[in-house]
């Protein structure tokens, strides 16, 4: 039931699910632009930075607040954009440019005896990076089966898995209580190796359902840190239930479900935005054909469509202007209009690889 099945990025696939669940030319306009602007705003090391105004001469300012570049968390969220868009290694219009991000990730992947992990001189949001991190490399292994990308994307999963608490969630550094917002990387992360010939533990994958039910707040609803439910936590709660199998009519679902279709898109949180939008999309019916017709075009009115910018976006939410700028803000534009062909819908899948 939960299986995450990458087959509507096939160039034969795409057109017809884009017609099909609900987006339409401009959307794909927009997916095209967006991966012009990353491409052209890849460093000469293969990698993409939070912080890279500089890099083409503050033509992108204003950007974000932060010093701190995340160099591979930027780099994973700008491979996700181009493997969403079928674009891998071998393709002949991005191949070069995916190709660049994949060695940078491998050549600074830290490994030990069994396990890789990356890790900045900051550090300060390790397990954040490395969830993204290790989500785009075995998106990648998982699209072309790379015998060259095999090694580096189980390293990567087992410190994932090694860096699992106790509550069976993850936080900012290894082996501290969870939080939901960095789990929700490695749960992708690990669901995308789980499809693949990679080892996942079914003790890891079941501490997940743990971890969901140590922040669930009341029926639906899920908190951050112990706190207050929030509409982000309770998206990536919904989704993850969805991905661990849960039927799209158990009452969390289904009611977190109406809640979050409530609240509707966000016009500056992309964070919320990128989550609600994936569980919205596996639900479908009317609830994703609302959200989806106001989420597209809000998107498609707030790219940039001009010069140096033009494919770009950039949102005055707390993780643009803090953490990660105009790069942050245009990843996730671009990976929410992909939302079309990026998974296909896991209800109707007839795979187990999740479920344990």
């Amino acid at each position: 039931l939960a299986e995450m099945s990458l087959e509507g990025r096939s160039k034969a696939s795409r057109a017809a699910l884009v017609e099909k669940n609900g987006g339409n030319e401009q959307s794909e306009l927009a997916v095209a632009w967006a991966l012009d602007y990353l491409a052209r705003h890849q460093l000469n090391d293969g990698s993409w930075s939070m912080n890279y105004e500089h890099s083409c001469g503050n033509q992108c300012a204003p950007g974000c607040d932060g010093i701190d570049p995340y160099r591979f968390a930027a780099t994973g969220l700008s491979l996700m954009c181009f493997l969403g868009a079928g674009h891998t290694q071998n393709d002949e219009q991005y191949g070069e440019v995916v190709s660049k991000g994949i060695y940078f990730l491998q050549q600074n992947l830290r490994r030990t005896s069994d396990s890789g992990y990356w890790v900045d001189s900051v550090a300060s949001a390790q397990m954040y990076e490395h969830g993204i991190a290790t989500l785009a490399l075995c998106e990648a292994y998982q699209m072309t089966r790379s015998g060259e990308l095999k090694e580096s994307c189980q390293l990567a999963i087992n410190f994932i898995i090694k860096a699992q608490f106790r509550d069976g969630g993850w936080d900012y550094h290894p082996g501290r209580p969870g939080d939901l917002s960095i789990a929700g990387w490695q749960v992708l992360a690990l669901k995308s190796a789980a499809a693949t010939d990679l080892i996942v533990p079914r003790e890891t994958v079941q501490g997940i359902d743990r971890f969901l039910d140590f922040n669930r707040a009341g029926e639906y609803m899920f908190r951050y840190r112990g706190g207050k439910p929030t509409k982000s936590m309770t998206a990536i709660g919904v989704l993850l239930q969805i991905f661990r199998g849960k039927t799209k009519d158990a009452r969390s679902v289904a009611n977190g479900i109406e809640y979050l279709s409530k609240q509707g898109p966000s016009g500056v949180d992309m964070y919320y935005n990128y989550y609600a939008t994936q569980a919205m999309f596996q639900i479908g019916g009317r609830y994703w054909k609302n959200w989806n017709y106001y989420m597209r075009d809000l998107l498609i009115r707030t790219q940039r469509a001009d010069g140096h910018l033009r494919g770009s976006w950039m949102f005055e939410g707390d993780h643009s202007n803090k953490v990660g700028g105009r790069l942050y803000s245009t990843c996730m534009g671009c990976l929410i209009l992909e939302v079309y062909y990026r998974y296909l819908p896991v209800y109707g899948q007839s795979s187990d690889d999740f479920k344990f």
